[in-house]
């Protein structure tokens, strides 16, 4: 059986030439640890539309003018524990302003 394959969507978003970060939660497994927003794309959505509503979910961010899917895509493995399962990622950057 083949691993299900998640897309998913991380945001760019630079401001005063600094990349918008955000830290996860205590409690989270990851805690502590700063990542690039993002998230898994929903169906029927494209990466600029998941990036953007990501944006505005992790941190409150509304004024999203336009978005860009960039070339670099990149596609990893990884184990998803909380569910038992390996899953294979592609993840799909788009820059904000």
């Amino acid at each position: 059986m083949d691993k299900p394959i998640r897309k998913a969507a991380k945001c760019y978003l630079v401001q005063d030439n600094k990349v918008v970060v955000t830290q996860y939660k205590k409690g989270n497994k990851k805690q502590g640890f700063y990542d690039i927003p993002g998230g898994k794309m929903e169906e029927n959505e494209t990466s600029e539309q998941a990036a953007i509503r990501e944006m505005k979910e992790e941190t409150g961010y509304f004024n999203v003018k336009n978005a860009y899917l960039l070339n670099s895509i990149s596609y990893d493995s990884f184990y998803a524990a909380h569910k038992n399962v390996n899953r294979d990622i592609i993840q799909y950057p788009v820059y904000i302003e």
